[in-house]
């Protein structure tokens, strides 16, 4: 398996802030004053070349080799290889040809609750609404409780 499509499953990069197609994707956007820093995208690695990585670093072959022939970060493929015992764990309980990637969904309901949370929020920024931990999780529980009837 090689190549950059071949290696990530779909991973996706962050876009970059300069708008200078030189910079590439992998830019974040400059932080000024108020400016809200843009987040990375996080990287699914697939299970199987998870296993590829962990074959090759037993066969004996260095991490900068790993990196350079699945086109991935060497901080990938170090943590990869630093959670083997976890991957090869978490692997025995699935079968590994119907999961090609170990990942994590969250409900549409818990999405959806996080966006109107969200707007509520900032609707109360707008009015200067003074705001406490306490408050914000009443009202949380007030829009699950909505949402699951």
């Amino acid at each position: 398996m090689s190549g950059k499509s071949a290696a990530h499953c779909g991973a996706s990069g962050a876009s970059g802030g300069s708008g200078d197609p030189s910079w590439g994707d992998k830019r974040l956007a400059s932080v000024g004053v108020g400016d809200v820093p843009t987040k990375h995208a996080c990287k699914t690695v697939c299970l199987e070349v998870k296993f590829d990585i962990l074959k090759r670093h037993d066969k004996g072959e260095g991490v900068s080799a790993i990196t350079s022939a699945l086109h991935l970060a060497q901080s990938i493929v170090s943590t990869i290889i630093k959670k083997e015992q976890a991957i090869k764990a978490a692997a025995g309980k699935v079968a590994i040809f119907t999961a090609s990637c170990l990942t994590w969904h969250r409900e549409t309901a818990m999405e959806e609750l996080e966006w109107m949370l969200r707007m509520w929020v900032e609707d109360q920024n707008g009015r200067k609404v003074p705001m406490s931990q306490a408050i914000i999780c009443t009202k949380a529980a007030s829009l699950w409780d909505e949402l699951k009837v």
